[in-house]
């Protein structure tokens, strides 16, 4: 029965949010970044690409950023897949992924819930808590989804293996660690748990000892398949040092520097954090008619819950578990207020490259608050008045703290009604329950409308506050076309703050006139005769310029360019380079894709071939198959010498290895996610045998 509520929940929670799932409602913010994302991974993993390089963004861009956040080997993603292919829009498959996952996450906070107050009907109240509170809108606006719903299962599978150490649960852990390395957010709670249940942790570490001893190659598979799943993280760090990529809007910094572009700029942790999202928030509590995306919210039942067990109930174990972690984390996302964040962010190195302390709020701190709820109401529900006088009292005391709440909301600016309606249908419901007239069936209908009929109203007016006309994110295509000249004129500026470029490229946007730049660029392809090296700590940017604007013919290389190889063709050389357009004869495309292009060459004499696409270092060059030097040229693109004569000329974004690498790991977590779903099924069957 109560599974059925929970249905009926997330079913009432599609409906209000039905907008976005019928394509009228517009993402926004990180919302519609992460909508690029995963339709620029999906267009191309659905051709059986794994791509690892953006020529589209900024001239080209390494994006393994971007799959990072994405999670580009979560298996959820071929949903959009399969919805793609039985004739969906790509943005009606991706809003149906996201309510899907999304679900999934409630799902199984529902089972944590379960696990840690082991009280169904609490349970559902948390849930449907959560579910509609304000984290849903978040969904639309972020990314948080990503991270909360690994995260919530990790803590489920936590906890189930600590109660019964079986694999399923076990290859749980595993499978959602691989997904999200959570870190201090474990970290704390072990230590909370510690404190509050030190006997408990006796039991369960023998308990975990002697699974590991009668399942030790199983645990050898599941601790290596975490460890692989570590290394695109760890190459990426890497890369972030290597001063390749600038990342201003995380670092702060936007001159090429050797720093690690994922440390974050202290400013942007002390200008908005928790305090500031809760001050935010206040002004939107008063009149949810005005209610918005970011707006700190938890249906009103919470509220009414808190007032009634701060008065009525004790603080137990589990109680003061949420409080204590919850209230830690809290400090912890107060940089300006409490020392605590300091103390981390001086001794906990991977705090330098935490960037929104304010999302501990949503992720976190909300769902242990939820839970803190849940116990709170579970244990006044467990109060039982013997007497008259009791049952006199208790009613009493119901009738004062809802007197007082409705005199509360009426302070407000512009309460809607629902406000007031659960109210009464809160105390209806505490009055019928203790009097005992309440059957589980009924019980549980009022439940869900006392928590659902505030938000569903205060959603109506959230709909009708988000914007309706969908942004240009759904109108950009990354199967753009390989052309050799593009439209002259100039090149867009960095906007005053960006998130991420190639180093030089930027260089190039912050101190070259546009113009020039951007007529430049509108040749994919140029030819020189000559090139001549250029000391990267002193350049000069008017001879640079110069030459782009006149067209001369020399390539500037950087001063680590053999001194022995300068010389270019011999004989008299023509004054300006060759610039390839569609229909030359000397260069023609053979293949381009999102990891490489192909160019088919046949050039009278030697050639030092530029293709005006960013460089990396991970970029490698072929003629006729054999590999050749890359070159950074002219600050930021590539460029090779090419022998005269019929010539096939090959770049390749990644090496060898990474593709073995990335596919393997799609294979790996693949099989981890149907082996977790085997064994959990064979799991459940058997208990329903034995039962």
């Amino acid at each position: 029965m109560i599974t059925s509520f929970i249905l009926l929940a997330f079913a009432l929670w599609m409906y209000v949010f039905k907008g976005y799932v019928m394509g009228e409602l517009s993402l926004i913010s990180d919302g519609a970044a992460y909508y690029d994302h995963f339709k620029f991974f999906v267009d191309y993993f659905s051709r059986g690409i794994y791509p690892l390089w953006d020529a589209t963004y900024y001239h080209g861009l390494p994006i393994e950023f971007f799959l990072r956040r994405i999670g580009s080997f979560n298996p959820f993603i071929l949903l959009i897949m399969l919805f793609n292919k039985i004739g969906l829009a790509h943005f009606q498959s991706y809003i149906l992924f996201l309510n899907i996952y999304y679900l999934t996450g409630m799902a199984g906070f529902c089972l944590l819930a379960n696990r840690l107050l082991g009280h169904k009907m609490t349970a559902f109240v948390a849930v449907v808590l959560l579910s509609f509170s304000s984290f849903s809108t978040t969904v639309f606006d972020s990314y948080l989804i990503f991270t909360y719903v690994p995260m919530i299962w990790f803590f489920y599978f936590l906890i189930a293996f600590s109660q019964q150490p079986q694999r399923h649960f076990f290859l749980g852990m595993t499978f959602t660690a691989m997904l999200l390395f959570t870190t201090y957010i474990l970290s704390t709670f072990f230590v909370f748990y510690l404190a509050f249940y030190p006997r408990a942790f006796k039991r369960i570490s023998f308990q975990y000892w002697a699974f590991f001893k009668n399942n030790k190659i199983f645990v050898i598979l599941c601790l290596l398949a975490l460890a692989v799943s570590l290394i695109p993280g760890v190459l990426f760090f890497k890369e972030a040092g290597s001063g390749e990529i600038m990342m201003p809007s995380r670092s702060g910094v936007y001159t090429m520097s050797t720093e690690n572009v994922m440390k974050v700029d202290r400013i942007h942790i002390l200008r908005w954090a928790i305090l500031e999202e809760l001050i935010f928030s206040s002004y939107f509590l008063d009149n949810l008619r005005k209610l918005e995306p970011a707006v700190f919210y938890i249906p009103f039942f919470g509220i009414i819950i808190f007032c009634v067990g701060a008065w009525a109930v004790g603080l137990n174990k589990k109680l003061g578990l949420f409080l204590s972690w919850g209230t830690l984390l809290f400090l912890i996302g107060l940089p300006t207020t409490t020392p605590i964040f300091k103390f981390f962010d001086q001794y906990v190195f991977f705090f330098k490259y935490i960037r929104n302390l304010h999302f501990i709020l949503w992720m976190i701190i909300l769902p242990i608050l939820v839970l803190f709820l849940a116990e709170q109401l579970r244990v006044f529900l467990s109060y039982s008045p013997r007497s008259r006088k009791e049952k006199a009292g208790l009613f009493i005391f119901l009738v004062l703290i809802h007197a007082g709440l409705a005199f509360f909301v009426s302070s407000f600016t512009t309460p809607i009604p629902s406000t007031y309606v659960t109210i009464v249908l809160s105390l209806l419901f505490f009055t019928l329950y203790f009097a005992g007239w309440l059957r589980p069936a009924f019980m549980l209908a009022l439940l869900f409308l006392v928590i659902t009929i505030e938000p569903f109203q205060a959603y109506g007016y959230f709909v009708q506050n988000v914007p309706h006309k969908r942004g240009d994110y759904l109108n950009r295509t990354k199967y753009n076309k390989f052309v050799f000249g593009l439209p002259r004129g100039p090149v867009d500026p960095l906007p005053p703050v960006f998130y991420f470029s190639m180093s030089w490229y930027a260089f190039l946007l912050q101190n070259f006139d546009l113009a020039v730049l951007g007529d430049y660029l509108s040749n994919k392809v140029i030819l020189y005769d000559k090139v001549e090296r250029l000391d990267p700590k002193n350049v000069d940017i008017d001879k640079i310029e110069k030459n782009f604007k006149e067209q001369q013919n020399i390539a500037f290389v950087p001063d680590s360019y053999p001194a022995d190889q300068l010389a270019g063709s011999e004989g008299a050389l023509p004054e300006k380079s060759q610039l390839i357009g569609n229909d030359s004869k000397e260069v023609g495309l053979i293949s381009f894709g999102v990891n490489h292009v192909k160019f088919k060459a046949d050039l009278p004499s030697r050639k030092f071939f530029v293709y005006n696409d960013n460089f990396h270092s991970n970029w490698e060059a072929f003629v006729d198959g054999k590999k050749v030097d890359l070159w950074r040229t002219n600050l930021s693109f590539k460029g090779l010498w090419v022998p005269a004569g019929e010539h096939v000329v090959y770049f390749r974004y990644g090496k060898d290895w990474q593709y073995a690498l990335n596919f393997s790991l799609l294979a790996i977590f693949y099989f981890i996610f149907a082996r977790l779903i085997w064994l959990s099924f064979k799991s459940r069957r058997h208990a329903n045998e034995k039962n």
